[in-house]
């Protein structure tokens, strides 16, 4: 990677849906170029995904304890399968940590009390977002 696809990136960082014509022209290139670079990147698997960002009343981070008899993997996509999108295998206490967003604590609570029941998950402890700073 060089300076340019470290520019594409950062500007993708701050706005996914730029247009590829906006960056070749704060670039100074073409926008075949950026069109070239960016599939490039996620060939390589460097862009793995364009995202969006909701917004919501309320929002917790979750971490979660499991078992070794359930493989990360399969508690990780039941969670999934919950509507939950940004969810972590991490080392040390928790095994699996989740950023939660909803419309309001009910509903996390509702998606908490989901996760809990899941076959493999022991332990459950919610941090909630006051403020993104």
């Amino acid at each position: 990677m060089d300076e340019l696809d470290h520019k594409i990136l950062h500007a993708l960082q701050k706005d996914s849906r730029v247009a590829f014509l906006q960056l070749a022209k704060q670039f100074n290139v073409t926008e075949g170029t950026i069109r070239h670079r960016v599939k490039k990147l996620q060939e390589e698997g460097v862009l793995q995904q364009f995202t969006i960002k909701i917004r919501s009343d309320a929002s917790c981070i979750i971490e979660i304890i499991t078992t070794a008899h359930v493989p990360t993997a399969v508690i990780s996509q039941k969670i999934k399968q919950l509507g939950v999108s940004q969810i972590y295998e991490v080392a040390g206490r928790a095994s699996i940590v989740c950023v939660l967003q909803a419309k309001n604590l009910e509903e996390i609570n509702e998606i908490i009390e989901k996760i809990r029941v899941i076959k493999g998950v022991m332990q459950t402890e919610t941090l909630p977002i006051l403020k993104i700073i």
